[in-house]
């Protein structure tokens, strides 16, 4: 009797449905909101799995897919990365983006530019994916190592 007092006694008909609605509503937001996270977690983990190379795929030669670059730890044009001038590798960065060493990693002020252009213009205006803009320098490095 004390659930039908309090308008929780669901069958056959609460004695006032909104007030039911107005205690159960907060926490099913929370559920569904709780369920889209771990599912989005979920499915960005499985990817990573999914995508992320094993060790036996790099012990040998592969060839990339993008610029079909050969690369073989057994041929005379492979160099390991730590044989690489520090210099050359910090050109490489600054050349991608001067201001990395200012925000390490993520550009927080240009990625919200990027993001008020792209949605003033309704399409993708401005910002572009790393590997996209990185893969011709790489494989140009690649292609012309002696």
């Amino acid at each position: 009797m004390i659930f039908r007092d309090l308008g929780l006694f669901l069958w056959p008909y609460p004695r006032y449905p909104q007030e039911v609605l107005k205690k159960i509503a907060p926490l099913a937001w929370f559920g569904l909101i709780l369920l889209s996270i771990v599912t989005i977690a979920t499915t960005a983990f499985a990817l990573f799995l999914l995508l992320t190379p094993n060790g036996k795929d790099l012990e040998g030669c592969l060839t990339t897919s993008m610029f079909q670059v050969d690369l073989c730890p057994k041929k005379p044009s492979y160099v390991k990365i730590g044989q690489i001038s520090p210099f050359l590798k910090n050109a490489i960065v600054v050349s991608e983006d001067a201001a990395f060493w200012d925000h390490h990693g993520i550009d927080w002020v240009e990625l919200q530019n990027s993001f008020e252009t792209n949605l003033k213009k309704g399409r993708m205006a401005r910002g572009e994916a790393p590997s996209r803009n990185s893969s011709p320098r790489t494989s140009t490095l690649a292609l012309t190592n002696p």
